[in-house]
């Protein structure tokens, strides 16, 4: 019976940890949404911008929340910053929030990283030769799919506009470029490089080695 009931418990965690890294997000945008309303009028549109703009760069679904979370610490300071200086105690609370949460976001962020960095076991395919294999020549139909359009990778808007922003426009463009050459494109996480990673891995492709 205890082994059902911790089978059971395993699947119900997975399930509802699963759903809230798919809602992360949503509810990161809400909250930046609302938190704006604290704000004067003239300045509520400007500052949604600025946000959603960070918002779509930080990489990991559950660190998105963590970020809007940290913005929502900080906007009545923002707000009450134009009305006049916050009693003490009120601003060494808030700052004290806020810094666990950059804490909790930088650890979110290196472990992101390092997750992107892991290797990806590949099972054999047959017939089917990876790039950079310098002893079989490429089969015709592998030189189709280099010259597929990688809006076929169904890749997140993030990462496609940053990829196309470069002029990366084909999948055969695309794993010419290593890791560190997508770090390096702006708004190109670590979490979009595990992604691109993961696509090119169900095609047999692979990122150029550095």
């Amino acid at each position: 019976m205890k082994l059902f009931l911790g089978i059971v418990g395993t699947i119900v965690v997975s399930v509802v940890a699963a759903e809230f890294s798919v809602l992360a997000p949503w509810f990161a945008e809400r909250l930046l949404r609302n938190t704006a309303r604290i704000l004067p009028p003239a300045q509520r549109s400007r500052y949604v911008a600025e946000w959603l703009g960070e918002l779509d760069a930080v990489p990991g679904q559950v660190v998105k929340l963590l970020f809007a979370v940290r913005v929502a610490l900080r906007a009545p300071a923002t707000r009450r910053g134009l009305q006049g200086l916050d009693p003490l105690w009120v601003a060494l609370v808030r700052r004290l929030l806020v810094a666990l949460v950059t804490a909790a976001l930088a650890v979110a962020r290196i472990g992101s990283r390092v997750l992107a960095r892991m290797p990806i076991k590949r099972p054999a395919l047959d017939g089917v030769v990876l790039v950079g294999d310098p002893d079989q020549p490429a089969p015709s139909i592998l030189g189709a799919e280099l010259d597929t359009p990688i809006e076929e990778l169904d890749l997140s808007v993030s990462a496609y506009n940053s990829l196309k922003r470069v002029g990366v426009i084909t999948i055969g463009e695309l794993v010419t470029s290593s890791e560190g050459d997508l770090l390096n494109t702006r708004n190109f996480g670590a979490r979009h490089v595990y992604e691109v990673r993961e696509k090119l891995h169900k095609l047999g492709l692979s990122l150029r080695e550095e």
